[in-house]
């Protein structure tokens, strides 16, 4: 047998242990949900309540963060808040749903995009975390954005960063983002608006299970798991009770057109995301800022998602809005 046939059937052989290993660790963390006895609520707020990792996901990497800002404010270094201050100017009072640490208000109070804030977050630990860290001038509330209601006409602007993608009750989220605004007042958001509940496209998975073969071996090692490698993205079983965040995604793709029935949208800014999230997922720190082969690699992967968005094979999954309140 020559070395080539016995490095293939090598390859083979420990692709089938890394799905077998791969399946025994989704059957036990479905086994760990169902035996925790807690709600789904419970779960999404524990989900949200640690800190952030480092480079897993794909808006964590520089240059993927400069082609975002790129596409949002035509400025690699300016991202969606920054170019809300540079265009719209600054506000009273701000309202952000889904503030976790407080790292929006932080930003926006530092550049001086809004004075005073109401900040509402469902985990606890997060709300501690940002209490910690920012001044008086911001206030926070937990509660249930699904379910909440505010004081009419009382913000100038409201925010939701990769919050609006979680709520179940998307209709009475944005009706009530409606009511609190004052007329003429925004509404900014950055947000996934992708398949919901995570049910890739068929065309979409080809692309990037094509794209993850293709790449060297350690540039798929598993970063939350780090014994592991990223062979395939499997489109979510709907019933999957295994997910560490149980609204993931919940109405995604309604998001858009719901705002539209309530806001007049003054600025929308696509910026991808059908391949590179998922295929960046949990290994995007892999490719090594500032090496020359890693980043070149990278730059040909934002190059081939955008290739493919403008001839149709794909659709943006992620946008930047400005949204007004009518007056």
């Amino acid at each position: 047998m020559t070395a080539a046939r016995m490095r293939k059937i090598a390859r083979v052989a420990l692709g089938r242990l890394e799905r077998a290993a791969s399946a025994a660790d989704l059957a036990l963390r479905r086994a760990r949900r169902a035996l925790s006895g807690r709600s789904d609520l419970e779960r999404e707020a524990e989900h949200w309540s640690g800190p952030g990792g480092n480079l897993l996901t794909w808006q964590d990497h520089p240059l993927v963060r400069a082609y975002i800002n790129r596409r949002v404010s035509g400025d690699p270094a300016v991202n969606w808040i920054d170019a809300l201050a540079r265009d719209f100017g600054s506000f009273d009072r701000g309202l952000n749903l889904g503030c976790g640490a407080g790292d929006l208000e932080a930003h926006a109070l530092a550049i001086g995009l809004c004075r005073r804030f109401l900040s509402v977050d469902i985990s606890r630990p997060a709300l501690d975390r940002a209490r910690a860290r920012l001044p008086n001038s911001v206030e926070f509330l937990r509660a249930d954005i699904n379910t909440i209601t505010l004081e009419p006409e009382s913000f100038d602007v409201a925010f939701a960063a990769s919050s609006l993608h979680h709520f179940t009750g998307l209709p009475h989220a944005l009706d009530t983002v409606r009511h609190a605004l004052r007329p003429g007042g925004l509404f900014v958001f950055d947000e996934f608006v992708g398949p919901s509940l995570f049910q890739w496209r068929d065309r979409q998975l080809e692309i990037i299970n094509d794209i993850l073969a293709a790449l060297p071996r350690r540039l798929r090692r598993d970063l939350r798991r780090p014994l592991f490698h990223k062979t395939r993205i499997y489109r979510r079983p709907l019933d999957d009770s295994s997910r560490d965040s149980p609204f993931e995604a919940a109405r995604s793709e309604e998001i858009l057109p719901m705002v539209a029935e309530r806001f007049e949208i003054v600025r929308r800014r696509d910026y991808g995301g059908a391949i590179l999230h998922m295929l960046l997922d949990g290994i995007a720190g892999n490719f090594r800022p500032g090496d020359p082969a890693d980043d070149a690699l990278l730059l040909r992967l934002i190059e081939t998602e955008q290739n493919l968005e403008a001839r149709g094979e794909v659709a943006s999954d992620f946008c930047s809005v400005v949204a007004r309140r009518p007056a």
